[in-house]
């Protein structure tokens, strides 16, 4: 399942490439669907049991791996000179190589402070209910995010077939003060929901996560900056930079997570996560004023941005 996943998620980010933004997150509904419906299928024939969604998933895995195989296979130029794929074969080692401990680095950033909280919580009992509480925080601040990784996904397909890296650049900025400016609405509309309307979604025991999705909100703002540097670096091959971050987010993560987790429990672990997103953000910016020499007023959102956005949405 490992092999055919990473299979079908190579031939999403090819498509994505050649900026069939629709066919991409058709097979995305496609995989998602088919679990949905396996999984209910599954449960109802056979009863409830981690197994049934294992099946589903796999499932699942095998036709978006058919699918985006044929598409895929459709648009190769099988004339390739074999010196030709001798250097894609090294560019793809030497790029692969920087990505994949970038991307290691930050997936451990994401989810460090899980193990801390389980090791330094005790009871066990008490280390779940605070896992539980944090991770529900999480996936309702990161649900801000949504916006942005959209838009990032559109963002990545467009500059990696742009030639001019000022074009490129230009488009970057645009996107990422839309970015930052809807998901700081988002922050505000999450903010005026009232503690008994999360308990209410969540249960009684989860009233204490308004207060965790406002710590993480300024880093959840941050990401928003960063998203967007992240993908005009990854579209223009500088993936240095990308890596370079991930490493330090998570050194700190590493450095701060558990002195704030055991003095502040999950709170500790929200103000942590939302501290290194923060900072993050601020190595992109330096990086890219650094790089391609931008000032701070490309930051900062103007009237024309205003107006964009209110065309798309009318």
């Amino acid at each position: 399942m490992a092999i055919i996943e990473s299979i079908v998620a190579t031939n999403l980010m090819i498509i994505l490439g050649k900026e069939d933004v629709k066919l991409h997150n058709i097979i995305q509904v496609i995989k998602l669907a088919i679990t949905v419906i396996l999984l209910y299928l599954f449960i109802q024939l056979r009863g409830k049991d981690l197994t049934q969604f294992v099946n589903a998933y796999e499932w699942s895995l095998i036709v978006s791996f058919i699918f985006s195989s044929l598409i895929v296979m459709r648009s190769i130029n099988w004339g390739v000179q074999a010196n030709q794929l001798k250097l894609t074969f090294f560019e793809t080692l030497s790029y692969g190589s920087i990505v994949q401990f970038g991307n290691i680095a930050q997936l451990l950033n994401y989810r460090f402070s899980y193990y801390v909280l389980e090791l330094v919580v005790s009871p066990p009992q008490q280390a779940l209910i605070r896992i539980g509480i944090y991770s529900a925080a999480i996936q309702v601040a990161e649900s801000l995010w949504q916006f942005t990784r959209s838009v990032n996904t559109v963002q990545y397909s467009v500059i990696s077939n742009m030639k001019n890296r000022a074009s490129s650049l230009a488009l970057s900025m645009k996107l990422l003060r839309i970015n930052y400016s809807v998901t700081f609405l988002g922050i505000l509309v999450l903010m005026l929901i009232p503690v008994w309307g999360f308990k209410a979604i969540f249960g009684e025991e989860f009233g204490e996560i308004k207060s965790h999705i406002l710590i993480l909100s300024p880093g959840i703002l941050a990401l928003s900056f960063s998203g967007a540097i992240n993908h005009f670096f990854s579209g223009v091959g500088d993936h240095k930079f990308n890596s370079t971050t991930s490493i330090i987010g998570l050194m700190l993560t590493i450095g701060i997570a558990y002195p704030s987790i055991l003095y502040f429990d999950s709170l500790g672990a929200a103000a942590a996560t939302s501290v290194v997103y923060i900072v993050q953000a601020i190595l992109q910016i330096f990086f890219i004023k650094r790089k391609d020499k931008i000032d701070f007023k490309d930051l900062i959102i103007s009237k024309a941005d205003i107006d964009f956005i209110l065309r798309k949405i009318n």
